[in-house]
């Protein structure tokens, strides 16, 4: 039960950060714009007072405008600088879970036994071979997150395949002395522009128990632990996404 209260604890912290950033960085390129062609307006209106020696009221006003809009632009940037602060803070875990050595291939058995319960594995079959137990230095709430949100995404995928049986691939292996987690699934095929967005927050295949931003989690997750998650398609025209971890130091043991 502890594992499933971080769990929750870690999906609400995560969800916001990735939602709230993603809102921040959208809303900044057109603040950056609006800004700049204030600035553009302003020097316009100036220049066109001064030819026409036009000291009236209704230059006075629109400069006036201009300031007024020029401040609260201003403000919504401090508003986003804010919001980035915000989920920076909120990323951060409610309380310290040990860093440890964690199995990867343990953390993909927990993480079936999770989807199981909530009913996702049923929607399709599972091939898993981890053979193979690599290990890394993470918290086990983080690993088991990270291969849930792959898992449930796969699942998800698979289940929604058009015609015959849906199948999710599961496999831990060394590579390169680091951890991978492959986990690929015979859905619909992503085009190279949905490969692009799949990780972004309510991007194509990025939908995880209808909220959207499981693999934006995932993938916010990976890079703080120094990883990364790659997706292609394979020589089998499956969708294969690949968990590719930092392993640990031999001889490294339990904080």
């Amino acid at each position: 039960r502890e594992l499933e209260q971080r769990l929750l604890e870690s999906e609400r912290a995560y969800s916001f950060s990735v939602v709230a950033g993603g809102l921040a960085d959208e809303l900044r390129s057109p603040l950056g714009w609006i800004r700049n062609n204030l600035t553009l307006i302003e020097t316009s209106v100036k220049a066109a007072a001064a030819a026409l020696a036009d000291p009236s009221p209704n230059m006075t006003r629109a400069r006036g405008t201009l300031a007024q809009v020029d401040t609260a632009v201003g403000d919504a940037r401090d508003g986003v600088k804010r919001i980035l602060e915000l989920t920076e803070k909120m990323a951060q875990a409610p309380d310290e879970e040990a860093v440890e050595v964690v199995d990867l291939a343990d953390a993909v058995r927990v993480a079936l036994r999770k989807a199981e319960n909530s009913g996702l594995r049923g929607r399709a079959l599972i091939d898993v071979a981890t053979g193979v137990e690599p290990k890394v230095m993470a918290t086990r709430t983080n690993i088991v997150h990270i291969a849930l949100n792959l898992l449930a995404n796969a699942i998800q995928r698979a289940a929604s395949r058009p015609g015959g049986q849906g199948v999710v691939r599961v496999t831990t292996a060394m590579l390169d002395n680091e951890a991978v987690l492959d986990v690929s699934d015979n859905g619909p095929p992503l085009s190279a522009e949905q490969m692009e967005s799949v990780f972004k927050p309510f991007g194509v295949g990025g939908r995880l128990h209808g909220a959207g931003v499981g693999l934006a989690i995932s993938k916010r997750i990976a890079e703080e632990l120094g990883g990364r998650i790659l997706v292609r398609a394979t020589d089998d025209k499956e969708m294969l996404f690949r968990l590719i971890l930092p392993s640990a130091p031999s001889g490294a043991s339990s904080t």
